[in-house]
């Protein structure tokens, strides 16, 4: 598979630049074709949209494997003067795609960059995330308020530009926009006990057109969806997307991701329990 990918990606540089294993299940590619940030970018959109090397299905024998691939981009001697430097930064770009869900490029920009250290990419820890992520919580009075403190961690964590929530009615509502009111009544019908992940909608769409209809006049490719609630109860969904198709939700995004959830239900509970009395 190494080598059909390799080849493939061999292709999109059209005798500018060459690609070669570099150790284990990653590349090292060098194209001296498209150097400047707008090149750069398109290059990688067409790559990763409509080359049909990556985020594609590959034949093998038996069966099949689906092609994913992560990477990190700089160039000589904008970015750096030597191998070393550029390797560096090459790297952490790398990592920090990996810490944006995979399956995505990224290109070294000073101004974005520059600050960026390796080592907290990868020894990051989710206690710390989940603690900075109950303060922010616990600043509001009403659940949107609460809701909007805790998207200003989430747009970096999850690298996402709105939270959206199904409430108990199965309306979907938006922190960022408050006007936001669609009717997503089949959500049920996912049949989510916890935790729903889709990188494509694919299996939305069969089960849930409204929800699909929903999701996609977002803008939303890949979801991320928790049941907020406990036991038979459920008071609503979580819902967290992409634009981009084939996000790889990580372990420690879907962990976060249902502690604010038990925020919720736990902030919703309290809630009732007032009105109660």
């Amino acid at each position: 598979m190494l080598k059909a990918v390799t080849g493939s990606l061999a292709g999109t540089l059209g005798g500018n630049g060459i690609i070669g294993r570099f150790g284990g299940d990653e590349l090292l590619m060098i194209d001296l074709r498209d150097t400047e940030l707008t090149e750069k970018q398109k290059f990688f959109k067409e790559l990763y949209e409509n080359s049909g090397v990556l985020r594609q299905n590959v034949s093998l024998d038996p069966g099949s494997t689906f092609v994913t691939c992560t990477v990190g981009c700089a160039s000589f001697p904008s970015d750096a003067e030597n191998y070393s430097d550029l390797f560096g930064l090459t790297d952490k770009m790398l990592y920090l795609g990996k810490s944006k869900g995979r399956n995505c490029y990224v290109i070294y920009q000073p101004e974005k960059h520059r600050d960026i250290e390796i080592k907290k990419l990868v020894n990051h820890n989710i206690f710390d995330d989940m603690v900075n992520l109950q303060k922010l919580f616990g600043r509001g009075d009403t659940l949107r308020e609460k809701m909007r403190s805790a998207l200003t961690f989430l747009t970096d964590f999850l690298q996402i530009p709105d939270l959206y929530f199904a409430d108990r009615d199965n309306r979907l509502r938006s922190v960022a926009d408050e006007q936001l009111d669609l009717d997503v009544s089949d959500i049920t019908e996912l049949g989510i006990d916890d935790l729903y992940t889709s990188s494509d909608l694919s299996e939305i769409e069969k089960i849930c057109p409204l929800l699909y209809d929903s999701l996609k006049s977002r803008g939303l490719s890949s979801v991320m969806i928790i049941r907020t609630g406990s036991g038979e109860v459920t008071d609503g969904y979580l819902i967290c997307g992409v634009k981009r198709r084939f996000r790889i939700w990580q372990e420690n995004e879907c962990a976060v991701l249902y502690f604010l959830s038990n925020l919720i239900h736990g902030y919703l509970l309290l809630s009732d329990n007032k009105t109660k009395s």
